[in-house]
């Protein structure tokens, strides 16, 4: 879609609609052109439970299901995310937790306990907020 489409149709969305939406991508390519996966699926669903239990390792839960007070805390305990999330911070409180969350997650996959300012970075990219321009 255009950036025009996408807008006309946005507006008649609620902001609290909006809010909800965790996370975007956009496939430029079709899916019968994407590149065939590498990995079986057992591989994927050993690294995705390994994911998981780093996660709730490290934070007590997977990211997603923290709390605000608990996203709040791992912030007071982690000044360097609480600079990371300051400088990627768009929104409301609420948008603000959800990139932290994301976040985190992303460092999850990269098989790290911390974010860093990439991962904030892919965060916000990926926040419904760029539903009108995909490709700043």
């Amino acid at each position: 879609c255009t950036p025009h489409i996408r807008k006309k149709y946005l507006a008649k969305l609620s902001g609290p609609i909006l809010d909800r939406i965790d996370i975007l991508s956009f496939v430029a390519t079709r899916p019968d052109e994407l590149p065939k996966l590498t990995r079986s699926l057992q591989e994927l669903q050993t690294r995705a439970c390994n994911i998981k239990e780093s996660s709730v390792k490290a934070w007590g839960k997977e990211p997603g299901r923290l709390t605000s007070a608990e996203l709040g805390h791992i912030l007071r305990e982690h000044p360097k995310l609480q600079e990371f999330s300051m400088l990627f911070h768009t929104g409301n409180l609420r948008s603000r937790h959800k990139v932290l969350r994301i976040a985190l997650t992303l460092a999850q996959l990269d098989q790290m306990t911390l974010a860093h300012r990439g991962h904030f970075a892919e965060a916000q990219r990926l926040r419904p907020d760029r539903l009108i321009m995909p490709n700043d």
